[in-house]
């Protein structure tokens, strides 16, 4: 059975966007084979950790989860996905742990519990299980913290797969707190790789659909410019197709893909600009604004005058400006969502080492949804727009 198949079922994680099928598993052979070997080690020898590395998008959680499929087709166990990334700390990862062990009506909350309240209930559940289970934490690196999770792998029948964007994690596995462990490692997808995913999911799934010759390389060009993320390639893809038929047009055509782009990166521009706070969302607007002045990238201190002088020049602002080192804080804030990117340089001892700052993200977009967000929390930010 060929490694493609277009009913696979992961999680996307992508701010925004839906959980959904999307296929990532093709030019993963030798990956997928290593990933089984280790996962069977997981399963049927228990304090033994699996840990899956590599880019997003580069089909990790799929094959873990094609792997646990193949298996349980063999051994019987249970197996448990926690998205660390939804849950954003440990506790909440581990509450949610809890929670899939039991009833709706007897689930934990997620706050009013001690820390270790919380993991000795999560160790009872487990060891009170006749089979054996394994527990997935998917964007482990998410976490401040792991090597409780590491700690759930000494129990009886337990086995313990932790899924990473960031391959640094591998060294943090050290230590008493980690068992022996398993590292398989994914590259990201090239170009050809896309394409190739792209082809085969469309002679599969897209049979009576025709495309034009541009969407293709069109869908892999966008995937390639986010390090190869083949989720993201197919996800456009599929809602190109989508605008296409409600369009009842003839074929997909690349201003369908570019559509699917647009509103793709609409929300989720949306998701990230809903967690900044006010002063975060201004300094996004002080970079909008120097954009549009032809001034970006700039440096801390140029993003500080403008966003000085809006506070200023701006009526009826219920806001009282912050200190530089502040909004150094709301740059570094708005680069952990992605809105925001930065050159780092070092020009030596005269000059020292500095960063310059530039939007991440498309701007009339960017513009767009910052209005909205703005105007809605505060009326008197309108005469910014």
């Amino acid at each position: 059975m060929s490694l493609f198949d277009a009913n696979t079922e992961i999680y996307r994680r992508r701010g925004g966007l839906p959980a959904e099928e999307v296929d990532a598993a093709i030019e993963r052979k030798q990956e997928y084979e290593e990933l089984k070997t280790a996962l069977q080690q997981t399963v049927a020898e228990g304090e033994e950790i699996s840990f899956v590395v590599g880019p997003e998008g580069s089909g990790k959680t799929t094959l873990v989860r094609r792997g646990l499929d193949e298996i349980g087709d063999r051994e019987n166990f249970t197996t448990i996905i926690i998205d660390c990334a939804s849950a954003e700390t440990l506790y909440r990862t581990l509450v949610r742990t809890v929670n899939e062990f039991r009833s709706d009506e007897n689930t934990l909350s997620e706050t009013g519990y001690t820390f270790d309240r919380v993991r000795m209930t999560l160790e009872t559940e487990i060891a009170s299980r006749a089979e054996p289970t394994v527990l997935v934490f998917d964007s482990i690196d998410a976490l401040d913290s792991v090597d409780a999770l590491g700690e759930l792998a000494r129990q009886n029948n337990t086995g313990v797969v932790g899924i990473a964007d960031d391959a640094k994690m591998a060294d943090q596995l050290g230590g008493d707190a980690w068992p022996a462990h398993s590292v398989v490692g994914f590259h990201q997808y090239t170009m050809a790789e896309l394409r190739s995913l792209l082809e085969e999911w469309t002679e599969t799934s897209l049979s009576n659909q025709p495309i034009a010759p541009e969407v293709i390389p069109l869908c892999a060009a966008y995937g390639s410019e986010r390090d190869g993320d083949a989720q993201y390639a197919l996800q456009l893809l599929r809602e190109g197709t989508a605008i296409a038929s409600n369009e009842r047009a003839d074929r997909v055509r690349g201003r369908h893909i570019q559509s699917a782009k647009e509103s793709t990166e609409r929300v989720e521009i949306e998701e990230r600009i809903s967690k900044l706070d006010t002063q975060s969302r201004l300094v996004l607007y002080s970079l909008l604004e120097l954009g549009a002045g032809g001034e970006l990238p700039v440096r801390t201190a140029r993003v500080y005058e403008e966003y000085s002088s809006t506070l200023s020049s701006t009526a009826g602002l219920e806001t009282e400006p912050r200190s530089k080192r502040r909004i150094q804080e709301r740059l570094n804030r708005l680069i952990d969502t992605e809105l925001v990117e930065y050159t780092a340089h070092n020009e030596g001892r005269g000059n020292g080492a500095y960063r310059e700052y530039d939007l991440a993200r498309d701007r009339e977009i960017l513009r767009s949804v910052l209005a909205d967000k703005l105007q809605a929390g505060s009326p008197s930010v309108s005469g910014l727009f």
